[in-house]
């Protein structure tokens, strides 16, 4: 039902103004192009992503303490 209508909309400004499409089609190229530079981004950087899934990350090793150091405290 919305849908419908909003077809509706689309033609009845077809009608009244015959360049509407033609001032959209810029906007949905460009729309075209940022999402398939963002896919091209996101396929570059997926390597370095999955490699640091694969890093063993580890902590710092804890500094020796020693056994002066315990027993006097």
């Amino acid at each position: 039902m919305i849908i419908m209508n909003l077809l509706n909309v689309f033609e009845q400004i077809n009608t009244v103004d015959p360049e509407f499409s033609d001032r959209i089609s810029p906007r949905r190229e460009a729309i075209k192009n940022l999402a398939s530079v963002s896919k091209k981004i996101t396929m570059a950087a997926l390597p370095f992503f999955v490699s640091e899934l694969f890093k063993k990350h580890t902590a710092p090793p804890r500094p020796q303490t020693s056994m002066v150091y315990l027993t006097m405290h």
